[in-house]
């Protein structure tokens, strides 16, 4: 188990301590002292390499639920708090996720595949009775169990006309709550047990509201360009704990149930997902995925021999390869913020490219070697921009375009150096590629469909594009060479559950991307123009961003850790919390007072202001 960490605290301002008082009681008021019994402090509870994206502390706050690939596919796990000790409580060759504990801790609510598509099951911890509770064609997701513990809430039915419905802990009477199907995500009872917080998109970002299990008018809590999703309500019924991500990684926020701003519990530069409470209300656990570069690295295709050119110290990412072959572009991460560096391959000397932006990352060289394009975020949103190998001249090609968002990814340039491929979030779970011309500013579509198109990458001749994409159906992952003179797109590898991320077409016709070896590590796979596919570098797992070198005899990568840490929040309102300091300066991210609107006002996403999640994990 890893030591504890915690976190501290920092100092108002004098001139400050009376409004921070204030609040402090409005706080504590509203909490009723739930979870302010102990002081604050977070604490990472246990780190799981192979872990999923879920996780749920138990009743007693004793024991976390998760998933897990420690076994090979995803199980459901029980971890206990105080031994460190790991229990495996689902067996099947499908993938089993997303449990939930009934309110008496003796059993788990979960989403298992072992039937095809997703289906939610129960299993009774004492006995291991497994209960089959929904078999529809369609998907059944994120179970939760009423306070009662007589009902579940799921989601169900078809791709953007989804539900959220109630059936019997022991199965049938089903019910659906929602009136209108649409872009449903995920809910969890409120502690009465009269309705359900869920999060929606509908409005082309995640908002959160509340539907009274009688059918009673539904109550929206947030409403903004902010990705808010998997709510839950604490114990004394008076706050509500959200995940939040705005062009950004997700934060653990909290608002006033009767109203009032939310404000952010924790800050990481990873994503910090899905809050559960304990029926004390003293433990909130979440789960953090991190994601950390740890080399950047030389593949040599004839011999197998790989050399690293950048150490993990740096966390570096996106490298790409100059023309030359002389110099190395990338992203490092310090303090939190990525930055862009050049490393010289000759003397092993770095330094860093200064372009004048809070963040920047996913540099690409130009064909003739003296700019790079690259993703610069100046405080509001990642935008396509370009500089010159001195990190000076910085052009902006995407500002002042509202449609575009998410656009911190693969950038590529067309082999003549006048356009920049790149990719943006279109609607909820759907994206496009687009082509930024240089010369005039003008941005093409280059995609326009319901499908999730990503990575962007120009073929040698310029004619064709590379990318991945879901339009293979059923959220599978395949990769497709495009012809930009006519439109028709080739299938290269087959679509399935494995991504096939970050491809690059070199020399020859051979094609490197980012994909999996059977242990479900990351590793490079490369297509011949015969067809055959091999997977390279096999000892330098979490393999990204590939490129050739000119030559194509070498390719250039980064290699990645990714682990799920599970946190423990004790005494979130107990002095020392984040929440007692002062409020966020105007302009911060701000949640409306509730209000109760049509479900038609609802669905109607305003002008301006449609974003999409960058994982699908956010669902």
């Amino acid at each position: 188990m890893a030591p504890p960490q915690h976190m501290t605290s920092r100092n108002s301002e004098p001139s400050n301590n009376s409004r921070v008082l204030r609040y402090a009681a409005l706080l504590l008021a509203c909490a009723g002292c739930t979870g302010c019994a102990s002081p604050f402090r977070m604490t990472r509870v246990a780190v799981d390499p192979a872990g999923g994206s879920d996780a749920a502390v138990s009743p007693d706050g004793k024991r976390i639920a998760l998933s897990s690939r420690r076994s090979g596919n995803y199980e459901i796990w029980i971890y206990e708090i105080a031994s460190g000790q790991w229990t495996q409580v689902t067996h099947d060759p499908e993938d089993d996720i997303e449990a939930q504990w009934s309110p008496d801790g003796r059993q788990l609510a979960f989403t298992s595949t072992r039937h095809g598509s997703k289906d939610v099951f129960t299993v009774d911890l004492q006995t291991g009775e497994l209960r089959r509770l929904t078999d529809d064609p369609e998907d059944d997701e994120y179970p939760a169990w009423s306070p009662d513990g007589r009902q579940i809430v799921y989601t169900g039915g078809p791709w953007r006309r989804r539900d959220f419905i109630l059936i019997d802990a022991r199965g049938g009477n089903r019910r659906t709550l929602t009136r209108q199907p649409g872009w449903a995500g995920a809910c969890s009872f409120a502690p009465d047990g009269r309705s359900v917080v869920c999060h929606r998109y509908d409005s082309g970002s995640g908002d959160v509201v509340r539907i009274p299990v009688d059918g009673g008018p539904l109550t929206q809590f947030t409403f903004d360009s902010a990705w808010d999703y998997k709510p839950t309500v604490d114990p004394s019924g008076r706050w509500l704990a959200f995940s939040r991500s705005d062009e950004g990684p997700s934060r653990i926020w909290m608002q006033p149930v009767q109203g009032g701003a939310a404000r952010p519990l924790t800050s990481s530069p990873s994503d910090d997902r899905w809050p559960t409470w304990s029926t004390t209300g003293r433990e909130l656990v979440f789960h953090r995925v991190v994601e950390e570069g740890t080399g950047i690295r030389l593949l040599d295709r004839e011999t197998g021999l790989v050399r690293t050119v950048v150490g993990p110290q740096e966390r570096p990412s996106h490298p790409s390869l100059s023309p030359d072959g002389r110099r190395v572009a990338y992203c490092a991460e310090v303090d939190g913020r990525k930055a862009l560096r050049v490393l010289d391959l000759g003397s092993g000397r770095s330094r860093p490219l200064d372009v004048g932006m809070q963040q920047a990352c996913a540099p690409r060289w130009s064909p003739s070697g003296d700019r790079i394009a690259f993703a610069g975020f100046d405080g509001h949103r990642w935008e396509v921009c370009t500089a010159g190998a001195d990190g000076r001249d910085v052009k902006v090609w995407t500002r002042g375009e509202k449609r575009f968002h998410g656009m911190l990814g693969l950038l590529d340039w067309s082999p003549d150096g006048k356009r920049i491929a790149f990719r943006s979030d279109t609607e909820p779970f759907a994206s496009d590629l687009y082509a930024a011309d240089t010369a005039t500013g003008e941005i093409q579509a280059l995609t326009r469909d319901e499908h999730w198109d990503e990575s962007p990458s120009w073929t040698p001749d310029g004619r064709g594009l590379l990318f991945m994409s879901t339009r293979g159906g059923n959220w599978t992952w395949g990769l497709y060479r495009m012809s930009l003179q006519d439109g028709s797109v080739e299938e290269l590898a087959r679509p399935d559950y494995v991504e096939k991320n970050f491809p690059r077409m070199g020399p020859g016709g051979l094609t490197t991307w980012s994909s999996q070896d059977g242990a479900g590590r990351e590793v490079l796979a490369e297509r011949a123009p015969d067809g055959t596919t091999r997977l390279l570098a096999a000892d330098a797992p979490g393999a990204r961003w590939p490129s050739y070198s000119a030559d194509g005899k070498q390719i250039l990568f980064a290699t990645v850790e990714r682990r799920t840490e599970y946190w423990l929040a004790e005494g979130v309102f107990s002095p020392g919390s984040p929440l007692l300091q002062e409020p966020a300066a105007a302009g911060a991210a701000r949640a409306p007072a509730p209000a109760s609107p049509s479900r038609e006002a609802v669905a109607a996403a305003p002008a301006g202001r449609s974003r999409s999640p960058v994982k699908l994990d956010r669902r």
